[in-house]
C-alpha cells in the first residue's frame, strides 16, 4: 500500500477521524480536525510522517508533497487571524488620531476613517504594516498594495506616494510603521547563522512586499502592548525587536534587509548618497561627488541608484525639490517665485516647467484647487497669476 493515500472527511467520517486524535493533542487542534467539511489527507508511507507542530501539544500529522497537512494550515489560519485582531485592538486603544508618534523610537501608529488622497513624502528605512484597511504606495509609477496580508519593506530613503484607500467609520484603518535600527538589525545579522546569498539582490528596487504572518504579527504584537506599560519599555523592546529582525532577516526579503546592516553594502553606499540628497536637494550637486561620497565609480554608481531607487540621481533629487516646493506651495503660503529660488530653481519658469510635468497642472492651478478642497480663499492666489504667466515660456 506504499504511496497509496486516502481522504477522511471529518465531517461524515467520526469513528475513524477520532482515531487520528492523540491524548495530548492540544484543544485548538482537536477543534480544527472537528471543523464541518474539513479534509484530512493521509498517507501510507511511513517516511512521509512529519511533526507539524512542536512541544508538548505536537501532533502528527503526514504532509504530501512538503504541505501542511489541512488542520495545521487551519490552525495557523486562525492564529494569524487572531494576532491581527489582537494588534488592531492595541492601535485602536493607543491612537486616537491621524498619526500618533510613541515612546518606543520609530513606532509611529496611524488611523483613519476614511479614504485619504494621495500625499508625497520621503520614507526612510522602515516597516509598513497594515492591520485593517489598506493603503496603496506608489513609487515611479507602480503601485504596491498593503493590506492586512502583507507588509512593506523600506530599504533605502524612497519618494514615493502615499493614499489610503480602505477605510471607514465601522472598519477604520489601523496602521504602524517602524523604523529600521541600523545597529540593533546589524547586531541580530551578526549573531545569527545567515546562509543565504546577498549578490541576487543588489539590483532589486529597495522596497519589497513580505507576507505579513504570525512569524512577524507575533513580535509587533508584543512591541505594541508595550505601550500598556512604558515601564517595560528599556528593557523588553529590544528583545521584540530582535525577535522580529530576526524574522525578518529568515524571510524571503532577508537577503535585500541584511544589506541595511552590512557596511559597505551596495544598499548602504546608495543610502550615503540619498541621505545627502535629502539634506541638500537645494544645492547644485554633481554625479561625480555623489559617486565618490557612495565609494563607486560613476557608472557602477548610476546603475545601482537607479536599479535601487527607481530614479536616476537627478531625478530623485527633482522629486524632493518638487514634493518640498508643494507642501510649501500648500500649507505656507509662499508666492511662487520664492519657492522656486528657495528650491534651486535658476527660475520661475523652470520650476513651473517641471512641476506640472510631474503634477499635471501649474503651481497657482494646484494651489487654488487645494484651497478649494480645503474651504480656503483662494483670491490670494489671483495677485501671483500675472506673475506665473509671465513666467512662463
Amino acid at each position: 500500500m506504499a504511496g497509496v493515500g486516502r481522504v477522511l472527511c471529518a465531517q461524515y467520517r467520526p469513528a475513524k477521524k477520532a482515531a487520528l486524535l492523540e491524548p495530548d493533542m492540544s484543544r485548538s487542534r482537536r477543534a480544527a480536525l472537528w471543523l464541518p467539511g474539513l479534509f484530512l489527507a493521509q498517507s501510507y508511507r511511513s517516511d512521509a510522517v512529519w511533526l507539524c507542530a512542536q512541544g508538548a501539544n505536537a501532533i502528527r500529522c503526514r504532509k504530501l508533497d512538503g504541505r501542511k497537512c489541512a488542520a495545521c494550515a487551519v490552525e495557523d489560519k486562525m492564529n494569524e487571524d487572531r494576532l491581527r485582531q489582537n494588534l488592531a485592538d492595541l492601535i485602536a486603544r493607543h491612537c486616537q488620531q491621524a498619526k500618533r508618534p510613541t515612546l518606543i523610537d520609530g513606532l509611529t501608529l496611524y488611523c483613519a476613517r476614511k479614504p485619504a488622497m494621495p500625499v508625497q513624502t520621503v520614507y526612510n528605512p522602515r516597516l509598513c504594516v497594515v492591520v485593517q484597511g489598506a493603503k496603496n504606495i506608489g513609487l515611479d509609477g507602480r503601485d504596491y498594495r498593503v493590506d492586512a496580508q502583507n507588509c512593506l519593506a523600506v530599504m533605502v530613503d524612497l519618494p514615493v506616494t502615499a493614499a489610503i484607500t480602505d477605510a471607514s467609520d465601522d472598519s477604520p484603518h489601523y496602521a504602524l510603521s517602524l523604523e529600521f535600527d541600523r545597529s540593533l538589525l546589524a547586531a541580530v545579522f551578526m549573531e545569527m547563522a545567515y546562509s543565504k546569498p546577498l549578490g541576487e539582490t543588489q539590483q532589486k528596487p529597495g522596497l519589497a512586499r513580505t507576507p505579513l504572518d504570525e512569524n512577524i504579527l507575533e513580535p509587533l504584537v508584543r512591541l505594541v502592548s508595550l505601550l500598556s506599560k512604558p515601564e517595560d519599555i528599556g528593557f523588553m523592546a529590544p528583545l521584540a525587536l530582535r525577535e522580529l529582525y530576526y524574522r525578518l532577516l529568515r524571510g524571503a526579503q532577508g537577503p535585500l534587509l541584511c544589506q541595511i546592516a552590512m557596511q559597505g553594502s551596495y544598499l548602504t553606499r546608495v543610502g550615503l548618497a540619498t541621505g545627502w540628497l535629502r539634506e541638500h536637494y537645494a544645492e547644485p550637486v554633481q554625479i561625480e561627488e555623489l559617486a565618490r561620497l557612495a565609494g563607486m565609480g560613476r557608472t557602477t554608481f548610476h546603475r545601482y541608484f537607479r536599479a535601487i531607487t527607481s530614479f536616476t540621481p537627478l531625478q530623485y533629487r527633482t522629486h524632493l525639490r518638487l514634493q518640498e516646493a508643494r507642501r510649501r506651495l500648500m500649507t505656507e503660503g509662499e508666492d511662487i517665485s520664492t519657492i522656486a529660488f528657495a528650491m534651486g530653481y535658476d527660475s520661475p519658469s523652470q520650476f513651473t516647467r517641471e512641476y506640472r510635468k510631474t503634477y499635471g497642472t501649474a503651481p497657482r492651478q494646484d494651489r487654488a484647487e487645494f484651497r478649494k478642497r480645503a474651504g480656503l480663499d483662494a483670491s490670494a492666489d489671483a495677485v501671483e497669476n500675472r506673475h506665473e504667466n509671465r513666467a512662463l515660456p
